[in-house]
This record gives C-alpha cells, sequence and structure tokens, in this order.
C-alpha cells in the first residue's frame, strides 16, 4: 500500500512539472482584450448553415431585380445579405478569370475584423509574436497597452486595424468602400485557395513565405476585386450612391503617403543596421507627427509596425522586391488561373526566383 502511494505521489509530482508554473506576463496582461476566435468560428460557421445561395445574372445584378441602391442604407434587404451578394459575384469573377472549380467556396462576413498585436525587436525589424485582440479598443487603451507591454518586454509593440481576417468564413472591415470590400473579400478567398496548395502550407516557415502568401494575395485579390467592382457598379441606379464610409484620399495625398514611407523605411535599416535603435526611434516618431498633423489616419509608426505592413510586397513599409517580381510573373500568363497555378506550387525562395528568371529569360 505504501508502495502504491508512493508512486502515486511520485506520478503526480511528475505531472505538475509539466505543467507551466504561470501564464506568461503578457498574456495575463492582454488577457481582456483577447479576441475569442474558437468562439467566433462556432458561431459563424452555424450561420453559414443556413445562408442563402444568392443568384445573379450575367451582368452580375440580382436577378430578383433589385437595385443595389438597397444596400447603401440596409446591410440585408428583402433577405439577401450584402456579403451574400458580394460573394456571388467573386465567385463569377474567378470563374470567368480562369478557374474552373471553386473550392474552398467563397465565404465572407462584412463586419469589424479583430485588432492585430504585433511585436518586434527594437535593433531589427522582424514580425514576432502577434495576437489577435477586440476591435472596440479605444486608442487610449491602445496607447496603454502599448506602452506597458513594451516597458515589460523592451520591444517594439503596435497595435493595428485589419482590413480583413482569412478565418473561415473570413471577416472584411466594413469602413470602406465596395471596391475595398470586394478586394479584400477576394484577398481573403486566395489565402483559403493556397491553403491546399504547397505555398499556403509554407506560410509560417519563415518572414519571406509569409511575404510571399501576402503578396500573391495582395495582387490576386486587387485584380479579382477590381474586375467584380466592374460588375457591381452596372447595378446601381447612380453609381455616385455607391456605399463608402471614409472619404477617398486623394491620388496625391497617397503617393506622398507612399514615398514618405517608403523613404523612411529606407533610413530606419540603414539606422538600425549601424546600430542606432535611439536615433531611428526619433525619426519615425517625427515622421509620423508630421502625417498625423497633415491629416492622415495613423496612430504611431515604430519597428512593429514595419514588421506588420512588410508583410505585403505592394506596401511602402516593405523592403523586398517580390510585389514587382509577381506582377512581373503575372504579364506572363493569360489568365489569373494559370499565374496561381504556377505560383501555388512554389515552396522555397529559390524556387520563386527560378521561376521568375525562367520567364523573363523568354
Amino acid at each position: 500500500m505504501r508502495l502504491i502511494k508512493k508512486t502515486i505521489y511520485i506520478g503526480l509530482f511528475l505531472l505538475l512539472l509539466l505543467i507551466p508554473d504561470a501564464v506568461p506576463k503578457t498574456d495575463q496582461i492582454i488577457a481582456e482584450y483577447n479576441f475569442d476566435l474558437l468562439s467566433w468560428e462556432v458561431s459563424s460557421l452555424l450561420g453559414k448553415i443556413f445562408e442563402i445561395d444568392v443568384k445573379i445574372n450575367e451582368k452580375g445584378c440580382l436577378d430578383s431585380g433589385y437595385r443595389l441602391d438597397n444596400f447603401v442604407k440596409h446591410d440585408k434587404y428583402n433577405g439577401i445579405e450584402r456579403s451574400d451578394y458580394f460573394q456571388a459575384v467573386v465567385k463569377k469573377s474567378l470563374y470567368e478569370n480562369g478557374f474552373v472549380r471553386i473550392f474552398p467556396p467563397v465565404s465572407a462576413q462584412i463586419g469589424k475584423p479583430p485588432l492585430i498585436l504585433i511585436f518586434s525587436p527594437r535593433d531589427r525589424i522582424l514580425l514576432g509574436k502577434t495576437d489577435l485582440l477586440l476591435s472596440n479598443m479605444s486608442n487610449h487603451e491602445k496607447e496603454a497597452l502599448e506602452s506597458e507591454l513594451a516597458l515589460l518586454t523592451n520591444q517594439s509593440v503596435f497595435i493595428e486595424n485589419l482590413g480583413g481576417l482569412g478565418t473561415y468564413p473570413s471577416i472584411v472591415a466594413d469602413n470602406n468602400s465596395d471596391l475595398q470590400i470586394l478586394e479584400t473579400m477576394a484577398h481573403e478567398w486566395i489565402h483559403h485557395w493556397l491553403f491546399f496548395k504547397p505555398l499556403g502550407r509554407q506560410y509560417f516557415k519563415n518572414s519571406f513565405s509569409k511575404q510571399l502568401n501576402e503578396s500573391v494575395a495582395q495582387l490576386v485579390g486587387k485584380e479579382i476585386g477590381r474586375y467584380a467592382y466592374e460588375l457591381v457598379s452596372v447595378c446601381y441606379s447612380n453609381t455616385t450612391n455607391q456605399r463608402t464610409t471614409e472619404k477617398q484620399t486623394s491620388d496625391f495625398k497617397q503617393q506622398y503617403f507612399f514615398e514618405t514611407i517608403q523613404k523612411l523605411r529606407i533610413k530606419v535599416d540603414v539606422l538600425l543596421s549601424q546600430g542606432d535603435v535611439g536615433q531611428a526611434e526619433i525619426i519615425m516618431d517625427s515622421t509620423a507627427k508630421n502625417l498625423i498633423e497633415d491629416g492622415y489616419n495613423l496612430r504611431k509608426i515604430n519597428q512593429a509596425y514595419f514588421a506588420f505592413h512588410g508583410l505585403y510586397g505592394d506596401d511602402p513599409g516593405s523592403n523586398t522586391n517580390i510585389s514587382k517580381q509577381l506582377t512581373d510573373i503575372r504579364k506572363e500568363y493569360d489568365n489569373l488561373k494559370g499565374f496561381m497555378t504556377a505560383v501555388g506550387a512554389i515552396k522555397t525562395e529559390k524556387e520563386f526566383n527560378q521561376l521568375y528568371l525562367e520567364l523573363r529569360k523568354n
């Protein structure tokens, strides 16, 4: 009997050794703001069971004859969700751009994606730990959380809005125009499609794989989104009534912002490579302050900001040529499906460079 008790005690002791001493301090701090992804997935998937299969005609409009002006003031009209209609248009656009089989089905919800919390080392720009946070955090709460985490970890911390999230169904932000919603919906579906391809399965392997996946989704998402937008545009009685919840920034302001951030990224990379973290942070702070004063929608710029935005090859915060290379590769294919088949098969940076060089030779 004593031997059995002793064995049990030893077993319990060993089991306790396997249990972490405590939840990491950073996780404790962000706990109250954590986005419950599992609960969201369960409820959203259940909701999709009762989704209406929206029928559209060859022009991309609703067969029922309803004009899309009804969606300007309502997310739902005569039983049809705006997201369900947009899904149908994106699906039609994919078919008309070379896709024969749409799998997985296009599935998205228009709403409020969670925020993303990003960490990066201060002495270099590198995407570290990320977490999803509740979308209703105030700017004051964001600033306070960023400051507390930065002090605790001595890392650069940034909380950013997401235009979309590649859950299934995906979440697409409803704070922008029809064009941006369609581009984002297509972007997230590309991630769903790539999940079943070698490229998508390499997503978390290294920073290059993440950049390539995101840059492919950006390029193709914009192409399909713009195609879908052309279909949608003819379905309004008056195209000036198309739903837009924020004023479109002028081309000049967009170009100025792009060039400013691009130049800043180059300067910051040089300073960090020289070990001058302090000066790099000073010029990021001053640039952000100037842009905010000029009316740009921005809170701050730091290493974590660049680590996140650097994932997207067409973003001014990126320091890669992936986007330009992908654009060149895309020109070599007659249709989108051919391009996607080629890039979807890529597993490594070496394979990507080989594809680029081979096509450029031809």
